[in-house]
């Protein structure tokens, strides 16, 4: 599964390329809506563990990028998301993103049925 942004002046930074802090944005938000399916009762929330990002080359404006969910980890109560950032079929930036799964503000198992 992927998301797709086009890239506009308003998310360069003075490097005239892609400001880091936006991608990230994005890849929270993208790996954060995934984590969806797997809540099962009102209540439960994920939230962001950890992020990892290596950024490979620029990204400019104008261009098309692609963020693509390579793998889904799923532990006993954290999923971690590897992904790729990807324009024109080139991989510009990887890495991977944890969230945990809470209720009452404290870490619950995330049930193995629970895979769509």
């Amino acid at each position: 599964m992927t998301t797709i942004y086009k890239i506009q002046p308003k998310h360069l930074n003075e490097h005239a390329s892609l400001y880091g802090g936006q991608l990230l944005e994005w890849i929270d938000n993208y790996c954060f809506a995934k984590t969806e399916k797997y809540k099962k009762e009102a209540g439960e929330r994920f939230v962001t563990r950890a992020t990892n990002c290596e950024f490979i080359s620029p990204i400019y404006v104008g261009e098309i990028i692609e963020i693509r969910i390579k793998n889904e980890k799923i532990g006993n109560t954290s999923i971690t998301f590897e992904y790729e950032v990807v324009v024109m079929d080139k991989i510009r930036a990887k890495g991977s993103s944890t969230f945990v799964k809470l209720f009452n503000d404290k870490p619950v198992p995330i049930l193995k049925d629970n895979k769509t």
